[in-house]
């Protein structure tokens, strides 16, 4: 990728780091994207580096797609070198539950993680999951509440209630002929 081609940043990487923070500030998709990428490839294997990482992630939220699978996707790498750190990230920061909920599949894909630290992410999974059904059901009951949301599409009658309403129908039909 073009990102792991710029190997002078990993070099002089404090040289880059405001620069890199830049692209994520600029707000574009594809630039926030590739600050993103550039933290994963050149700054997350230095500890120093994982506080500011989170920081900037926090600063600067998006909604953009490809954004917030950068994110994820640096988050589950993150996970390998900083398992507590990046739980305890992941539990309280601002990030939207989807970037979470992406993260944490992401972490569980890895083959080598020890079962005891996948049963904390899958419990966290949990967490992520029912809330985000919590949020959904909250949201459908608000907008049927203002008039709006989604229309309910008419039941259609089964096979059994059409046979059913047909017996019925005939049965009538001769109870109306006999005298």
């Amino acid at each position: 990728t073009f990102a792991a081609a710029l190997k002078i940043v990993g070099k002089r990487r404090e040289l880059f780091w405001d620069f890199v923070r830049d692209l994520v500030a600029s707000g574009e998709e594809y630039r926030a994207r590739l600050g993103y990428v550039l933290m994963l490839y050149y700054y997350l294997d230095e500890p120093s580096y994982f506080e500011k990482i989170c920081r900037v992630m926090e600063r600067y939220p998006t909604e953009q797609h490809f954004v917030e699978y950068a994110k994820a996707w640096l988050l589950s790498y993150a996970w390998r070198s900083y398992p507590q750190q990046t739980n305890k990230f992941l539990v309280r920061s601002g990030l939207s539950d989807e970037t979470k909920l992406v993260a944490v599949r992401k972490i569980l894909a890895f083959r080598d993680i020890a079962p005891s630290e996948k049963q904390a992410v899958f419990g966290l999974r949990d967490v992520l999951q029912k809330r985000e059904r919590m949020l959904r059901a909250q949201r459908r009951a608000e907008e049927r509440a203002e008039g709006g949301g989604r229309p309910r599409k008419p039941k259609t009658p089964g096979v059994r209630q059409l046979e059913y309403e047909r017996i019925r129908a005939l049965v009538e039909s001769t109870r109306q002929e006999q005298p």
